[in-house]
């Protein structure tokens, strides 16, 4: 063994077959090369840039405080949270399913390519515009006047409860019943 009490400056190469043990801090002032793996028993503190070249694993959780940038495609196998909103820049494409708990908020126009279906009441706070036929299953409750600009044609009974008025002529293809006075 070589024991040495002061400082020790080799001029050249250091060649360690085994294992080399430092008690206290180890500087280096140029690079560090290391050709298999590197364990390191704690944590790691870079004071400047850090460049991986390939794969970075982690197997728990990664944090990062200020911004993160991606210069490609970020995939998630599993479900992501987002504990505040998201903005997207350019356009978003949802391969299946869109839920959402509360609001849908759209500020522009809303184009549907498939159908359109509510399952509750839907409200909509100016006018609706059909351009092909329109289908309603069930009654049609009109609260204020119903205007129709072409001719209105009825499959059953129509029931009038007040007063009806005709501003011209009335034709009666079949029979006509009057239950009560004419007045002409």
């Amino acid at each position: 063994r070589l024991f040495v009490s002061g400082d020790a400056s080799l001029n050249n190469d250091l060649y360690v077959k085994e294992m080399v043990i430092v008690d206290g801090d180890a500087s280096l002032n140029a690079n560090l090369g290391v050709s298999n793996d590197t364990t390191l028993g704690s944590r790691l503190f870079v004071s400047g840039d850090a460049s991986l070249n390939n794969d970075l694993y982690v197997k728990e959780m990664l944090h990062v405080d200020g911004d993160a940038s991606l210069n490609a495609n970020l995939g998630v196998s599993n479900d992501t949270t987002l504990n505040n909103r998201l903005f997207v820049s350019g356009d978003a494409s949802l391969n299946n399913d869109l839920y959402v708990k509360e609001m849908l908020h759209v500020d522009g126009d809303a184009s549907l390519n498939a159908n359109l279906s509510v399952s509750n009441d839907a409200t909509l706070n100016n006018r609706l515009f059909v351009t092909g036929d329109a289908s309603l299953n069930n009654d049609l409750y009109v609260k204020e006047m119903l205007h129709v600009d072409g001719d209105a044609s009825l499959n059953a009974n129509l029931s009038v409860s007040n007063d009806a008025t005709l501003n011209n002529r009335l034709f009666v293809s079949g029979d006509a019943s009057l239950n009560n006075d004419l007045y002409v």
